[in-house]
Formats: C-alpha cells, sequence, structure tokens
C-alpha cells in the first residue's frame, strides 16, 4: 500500500523542529472534524500528547539571567576601581584629621590588589573578607565612615544582593527543566504516535476509496513538505559546517 504522505525523517529532525511539526498536525484551527470516527479519534489520541512536546522546547544556549548578572558584576568591578582610585586620592592629600583611619586603606588596598584581573571566585572572596572585617571589627568599620568610603560596601554589597537573588531564580529554572536523556525516548514516542497517525489515515483511505478525505491529506502535506525542506537546509548546513572544519 503506497502512502499518500511526503515522506519525512522524523528521527533526524531537530528537536525543535520535530516540536513544530507536532503542534501544526494537531492545531484545531488547521484541521476540521473529518465527520470520520476513526481518523477524528486519532487526531485526538495525537492532540492528547501535546503535553510532551515542552520536554522538546528549544535548548537555550546560556542561562537566562546571565546578561543581567555579567553587567551586575561590571558594574562592581567599576566601583571597585572607583574606590581603589578614592584610597589612593586620600592617600596622596595626607589629612591629618584623618590620618587615624587610614590603617584602612592600607589594608583595603591588600585585599584588592589584582582584583580587576582575578576570577569571579576571588573577586567574591575579596568582598566576603572586607564585610567579614566590618562585622567583627568596629574599629575599621568607624575607619571607613569617617573616610567616606562605607557607601562603596553599602553600594557593592546591594549590587551582590541583586546577583545572588537573580542566581537563585536561574537555580529554580534549572530545577524545573526535564532531566537529562528524557529527550530521547519523549522524541520517539511523539515520532511513534505521529507515524500510527499518518498509516491509520492510509489504511482509511485504502479500505475506503470512495471517502473523498483529499483536504485532510493536502493540508497534513503541506506541514510535511514544510518539515521536510527544513530537515534539508538543516542537513545542508551541517555538512557545510564540518567541511570548513576540515578544511
Amino acid at each position: 500500500m503506497k502512502s499518500c504522505f511526503i515522506i519525512v525523517r522524523f528521527d533526524r529532525m531537530k528537536n525543535s523542529d520535530l516540536n513544530a511539526l507536532f503542534l501544526e498536525l494537531t492545531n484545531d484551527s488547521y484541521f476540521e472534524k473529518t465527520s470520520i470516527p476513526e481518523i477524528d479519534a486519532a487526531f485526538v489520541r495525537l492532540k492528547s500528547l501535546k503535553a510532551l512536546t515542552n520536554v522538546l522546547q528549544k535548548k537555550q544556549r546560556k542561562q537566562p539571567y546571565t546578561n543581567e548578572i555579567t553587567k551586575l558584576r561590571a558594574a562592581n568591578d567599576k566601583l571597585i576601581a572607583a574606590l581603589l582610585f578614592q584610597i589612593k586620592a586620600l592617600q596622596y592629600a595626607q589629612f591629618e584629621e584623618i590620618k587615624g583611619a587610614m590603617f584602612a586603606c592600607v589594608w583595603l588596598t591588600k585585599q584588592l590588589k589584582n582584583y580587576s584581573r582575578s576570577i569571579i571566585f576571588n573577586k567574591s572572596l575579596a568582598i566576603y573578607s572586607i564585610n567579614s572585617e566590618l562585622k567583627y571589627d568596629n574599629k575599621f568599620k568607624q575607619a571607613l565612615t569617617e573616610l567616606g568610603l562605607m557607601r562603596y560596601m553599602d553600594k557593592l554589597n546591594e549590587t551582590d544582593a541583586k546577583i545572588d537573588a537573580l542566581l537563585e531564580k536561574q537555580k529554580l529554572q534549572q530545577a524545573d527543566k526535564p532531566a537529562p536523556n528524557t529527550t530521547i525516548p519523549t522524541k520517539e514516542k511523539l515520532i511513534a504516535e505521529i507515524r500510527m497517525y499518518l498509516k491509520l489515515i492510509d489504511a482509511y483511505k485504502f479500505i475506503h476509496p470512495e471517502v473523498d478525505i483529499s483536504n485532510h491529506v493536502n493540508r497534513i502535506n503541506v506541514f510535511l513538505k514544510s518539515a521536510r525542506t527544513q530537515l534539508r537546509n538543516t542537513t545542508t548546513r551541517r555538512i557545510r559546517r564540518k567541511e570548513r572544519e576540515n578544511s
């Protein structure tokens, strides 16, 4: 029995493309009831699997809050640079009235040495060390207040709190994502159901040639043709990319 549908290698399709095809094939606005119980029941069964498409949603290449976090960290870097510049200005000025508080500048300069060239972990560790000193050494805190440097720490901690909140949101969103290796069986199940749906229509058309379901078949073929074209384009891009890598 020859199929009346365009042949598509569903197994070679990208998850996102298969997801898009499935949503097209199960869209009520595209397909009216055929008044054929077998086909309508198969359509309802296929549509009932729509929840599985959430697993095949396109993967994010980076975390959702990466840009915001990067900007906040860049703002902290600028703030530290401004703080060090302020410390250097105070050291050059040598104001007599704040001489007793200048020990804090020496300690801060030591803690923030090479800060701009450090990795994120070491930068966080440096800020943590300063905050610990502020928490347990009142003399140090009073010195920073006297020097007018506490506002820098307040702003740093405010920005760090925003970063921590975004990281926590990111962590919660990661927890909601499908577990690793769940996409393969989900994809296989959706492919099997699509093929079963198409075979059922083929079988019905073969058994009942007197019933005209050409509109239904043609509409499905429009989506299958588009999916096949997309698959060919994806394959061509993949081949050309490999050729460039090997050249």
